[in-house]
């Protein structure tokens, strides 16, 4: 069993797997199979709730957002996902 973390700028969304880039968003340097995760997501300019738990479908890449993608930090042990925050910019 291996611990691995990883960050980076979320580039791309696909059915089920998102990837990310080191440096900006627009390439990409990592790809996982996250459909089915739960993420805590942490949103500085909330109102109501800066941190809370969201899916999928709640992360914005730089295809549809531009340079105001989202940012993740991903801990796997092996080769799975286990933990995962995106910080929303």
């Amino acid at each position: 069993s291996y611990f691995n973390l990883s960050f980076g700028y979320v580039s791309e969304r696909g059915d089920s797997t998102i990837g990310w880039g080191y440096k900006s968003g627009t390439q990409t340097d990592e790809r996982i199979s996250a459909g089915s995760t739960t993420f805590m997501f942490y949103d500085k300019n909330s109102r109501d709730k800066k941190v809370y738990l969201g899916n999928f479908d709640d992360i914005r890449d730089y295809e549809s957002a531009g340079d105001e993608c989202d940012i993740i930090i991903a801990q796997f042990s092996d080769g799975n996902i286990r933990t995962a925050v995106i910080y929303k910019r």
